[in-house]
């Protein structure tokens, strides 16, 4: 259990974006047309503690409640994770921001006035005031920013991975078909179905095998042309047959896939999408299916080398 670093910088960014939406609107503010000195200062001074107390919620929701944050969960989980976090943040960051405001005003020695009405008496209207527009402030910066933050960031993990997927891919096949060629594959293979029908292939072949209800779907070449065969059986049963050539990959509950046929992948986070020589159909990888598919194909790379 971590906080993740790319969200401790995502962090970083809304509060310096949060600062700088302050200083464009200094007008409506502070009533300030000019940026000084002394405006400058105090912004920077409220975004690092704003910052620090982010930080704060962050390492309380992680830790103490059990809630971490994963850029691979779904958008509506994010949005969950940073709604308790702004709940935790509001009334911490609104007691602070109070002493903090009360300080600079009147020094160190006056710290307890946040707290105190004009008769100096304790008093939580100062306080609720400060709450209404720092919960307004809270909910701008957190609920708004960090979703749209964490998606940009996940689909530019997303894209990175790809790249790296389709290069591997590449590099991989030529690889296989090197040594395949060199250790001359050729021997065919038998896939069995439940009733009397069966398919002789080379495995090299087969360009992917599909789950249809109670059937398979074996798409394979003969000779130059594409053919489909179907079969009575599981993709559980010829799996047990296919795994053992290193080049089979199973990229979906429902598909196996041969990854010498595979010219591209694309997609995003939630799922990926490959294309697949002289085939128009676009096969599908599974979100649960992501993980498994991209630690397979680099796996396969350094056994290769």
């Amino acid at each position: 259990m971590r906080i993740p670093k790319q969200l401790i910088l995502d962090y970083a960014y809304v509060c310096i974006a949060f600062m700088a939406i302050v200083i464009a609107m200094r007008p409506v503010y502070f009533g300030n047309p000019y940026l000084t000195k002394e405006l400058l200062i105090l912004l920077t001074q409220i975004a690092v503690l704003s910052y620090c107390v982010i930080i704060a919620a962050e390492l309380f929701v992680t830790f103490v409640l059990r809630k971490p944050f994963n850029y691979d969960d779904e958008i509506i989980v994010r949005f969950q994770h940073f709604l308790l976090c702004s709940l935790v943040i509001i009334p911490i960051y609104t007691a602070m921001l109070n002493q903090f405001f009360v300080i600079k005003e009147f020094g160190w020695e006056h710290w307890g006035l946040a707290w105190t009405d004009s008769e100096g008496g304790f008093s939580l209207n100062g306080f609720l005031e400060r709450l209404l527009s720092c919960s307004v402030c809270s909910i701008l910066e957190i609920l708004v920013s960090m979703p749209i933050i964490s998606q940009i960031r996940v689909m530019l993990v997303s894209l990175r991975e790809l790249k790296e997927i389709n290069q591997l891919l590449e590099s991989e096949q030529t690889m296989l078909r090197s040594r395949l060629t060199k250790d001359n594959v050729t021997d065919k293979i038998i896939l069995h179905g439940d009733s009397r029908e069966s398919l002789i292939v080379n495995p090299l072949d087969i360009m992917y095998v599909e789950s249809v209800g109670n059937y398979l779907s074996i798409a394979y070449f003969n000779d130059s042309d594409l053919c489909q065969k179907r079969l009575r059986s599981s993709l559980k049963e010829v799996k047990e047959t296919l795994y053992q050539f290193p080049f089979m990959v199973q990229t979906h509950r429902a598909f196996l896939v041969n990854i010498n046929f595979i010219t591209q992948v694309s997609g995003n986070s939630a799922g990926y999408k490959i294309n697949m020589f002289s085939c128009e159909r676009v096969l599908p990888v599974s979100r649960a299916s992501v993980a498994m598919f991209r630690d397979k194909i680099k796996e396969m790379g350094k056994n290769l080398c």
